[in-house]
């Protein structure tokens, strides 16, 4: 039996169509990872966020810094998201965003044996980065920073790159 999905919804209403910004809005430098327009249910996307928050806390990140991240979520909704009592309202941007969040996470899970490790690689300088930090390239508030760096680990992983 197939499983029934529901297009993505914006406004935390189930109803309502996302609401959808144009590559301009979104940046020009949009990499082709962040033109796909992900579909997720609001229960998938719910629960996706819930994992960023404590992903967030694994990384040892301000709220400042997850909030850029998140494409400058306001402060409301992301104390919100950390309580768990409600989450969205959802856009594709952000749940690109948040997709290619879980993206990164799986690709440290994969490169590093020991959890820990890869929750510090966020912070650590690397040469390959131009000796930046990794969260400093994702703080920079646009979905290609964070493509960048889910394509570095992707390319990592595969041995064409090293951390």
């Amino acid at each position: 039996m197939k499983r029934a999905r529901r297009k993505l919804k914006g406004s935390g209403r189930r109803d309502r169509p996302a609401r959808k910004r144009s590559a301009a809005s979104r940046g020009a430098s949009a990499t082709s990872a962040a033109s796909a327009e992900p579909d997720f249910t609001i229960t998938e996307l719910e629960a996706a966020a819930a994992a960023v928050v404590r992903l967030f806390e694994k990384w040892k990140l301000s709220d400042e810094k997850s909030r850029q991240i998140l494409g400058n979520l306001d402060r409301e909704t992301f104390a919100r998201w950390k309580t768990a009592t409600e989450y969205g309202p959802f856009d594709h941007e952000l749940a690109l965003r948040l997709s290619l969040l879980i993206g990164i996470h799986k690709n440290l899970r994969l490169l590093f044996k020991e959890p820990a490790r890869g929750y510090a690689w966020i912070k650590r300088p690397n040469s390959a980065l131009g000796g930046l930090q990794p969260v400093d390239i994702m703080t920079r508030g646009d979905v290609a920073s964070l493509a960048e760096i889910r394509a570095y680990l992707e390319r990592t992983f595969l041995g064409s790159s090293d951390l």
